[in-house]
């Protein structure tokens, strides 16, 4: 028989009312603070942050290897991450905040899966939101749904960075401002799984 060991230890940094370890174009104040306290910090070098344990080592070696690929090709950032302990938010905003508060680049796109409210979503920051419409977003979202039902999440990002390749355009006009992102910070779709 085979055993699988499932590393599920991500590097993570204290974040203090002293030191919130947020980029220098993040504002810390009252209507933000907690939800910057409660978003892990993490070493944006990374890319895949697999805190509810769903990957093993190699699955997410291989990830890494496809995002660093992709972005010394187009320049964007891509970040995964697993979560299973929500702090009360939103998936999109659980998702906006991982990426917004930690050291990633201005442009690129994060796909979470929440295991706690069992939803996931893909979220994308600066010209990442012109790179992808929101249509190529809902499929990526609809392409990895049978993976992430089938428990297969490795297949999902798989899926996911397949798809992110295939859009990929250097079109800034495709991005369209619509009901999901009415702050006009990024096409922010989610789906819910059982």
């Amino acid at each position: 028989s085979c055993s699988l060991v499932v590393n599920a230890e991500v590097l993570t940094y204290e974040r203090t009312k002293e030191n919130y370890r947020v980029p220098s174009d993040i504002t810390v104040n009252s209507s933000n603070e907690n939800a910057v306290l409660s978003t892990p910090s993490v070493d944006e070098s990374v890319k895949v942050y697999d805190f509810a344990g769903l990957l093993n080592n190699s699955q997410e070696d291989d990830l890494y290897d496809s995002i660093i690929r992709f972005t010394n090709k187009t320049g964007l950032d891509v970040v995964i991450a697993t979560i299973d302990d929500n702090p009360g938010k939103t998936i999109k905003d659980e998702a906006a905040d991982f990426y917004d508060y930690n050291y990633f680049k201005t442009n690129g796109i994060i796909f979470m899966i929440d295991m706690e409210i069992r939803e996931y979503a893909i979220v994308t920051s600066g010209s990442g939101m012109s790179t992808y419409t929101d249509s190529e977003i809902d499929y990526m979202l609809d392409n990895a749904y049978p993976y992430i039902a089938g428990k297969n999440y490795y297949s999902a990002f798989r899926a996911f960075l397949s798809d992110l390749d295939t859009y990929y355009s250097t079109q800034d006009n495709s991005y369209d401002y619509d009901e999901y992102d009415l702050d006009g910070n990024g096409t922010i779709l989610n789906r819910i799984f059982s």
